[in-house]
């Protein structure tokens, strides 16, 4: 796309020949050179350099490509910090559109069935990990905050042990283990290790973080399955502050 600075652009494609064989012996894709990704980011570069003023720019520059790419009808659907590369001087490119799909901006007759098993376990949002299949943009965004997160909380880690060298565990915001429907059956009422459900869930380390939701938020959702997978996990999360 003519002016695009947001995304990487292929600049070649080279055939690999061999001697013993007819057909290419391989395919070599050329793309843009970008220094860093957002996890190399956050656990190699000296961190005494990385201050606020960068964060800021970055987080900036990753409004803006998002909002570049969903203005196109792009969703991306595999939002994460390696997938978000960063040059010297903090601009930002999007790569690894593999998992990406169209996304019409207009109202289409009927629904889609999009696919529901995508997008990393730490960054996927509730209504992928619900299996729902109509979802939208959103999705990108619920993970795009899932990266903001991680890295201020680069920012606020004691400078001591930024000093010592980050491990990406060190700033994982929701850092579940498992994740529906590859999990527990909610049908069994309770989990492998004798709770309802297992404590390092994806879906209760989010609802942890933000809250138990209420009677409504679960309405969207058709799967008898997930609806009680949902009800199952809200069930026991305490309200913030109890």
């Amino acid at each position: 796309m003519k002016g695009n600075i947001f995304t990487t652009k292929l600049l070649e494609v080279v055939l690999a020949k061999s001697d013993e064989v007819e057909q290419a012996a391989g395919v070599f894709i050329i793309m843009d050179f970008v220094q860093y990704d957002v996890r190399t980011l956050l656990e190699k570069v000296d961190q005494e350099q990385f201050s606020g003023e960068h964060i800021k720019i970055i987080l900036y520059n990753l409004l803006c490509a998002t909002n570049f790419m969903h203005t196109a009808g792009i969703m991306h659907r595999d939002i994460k910090p390696c997938n978000l590369l960063v040059d010297s001087e903090c601009s930002v490119k999007i790569c690894d559109f593999g998992q990406s799909r169209p996304y019409f901006l207009e109202k289409t007759e009927g629904k889609r069935r999009l696919s529901t098993h995508i997008s990393s376990r730490w960054y996927r949002s509730p209504e992928i990990i619900l299996t729902h299949q109509d979802y939208d943009c959103a999705i990108d965004i619920w993970s795009l905050g899932c990266v903001f997160a991680e890295i201020m909380l680069l920012n606020c880690l004691d400078p001591d042990k930024r000093k010592e060298g980050i491990r990406l565990s060190d700033v994982i915001l929701i850092p579940g283990r498992s994740c529906y429907p590859f999990t527990d059956d909610p049908a069994k009422g309770k989990g492998t290790d004798g709770d309802v459900v297992r404590s390092d869930d994806q879906l209760i380390k989010i609802l942890q973080l933000i809250g138990p939701l209420s009677e409504d938020d679960g309405d969207f959702l058709q799967d008898k399955g997930s609806q009680s997978y949902l009800n199952l996990v809200n069930s026991s999360v305490k309200p913030k502050g109890n």
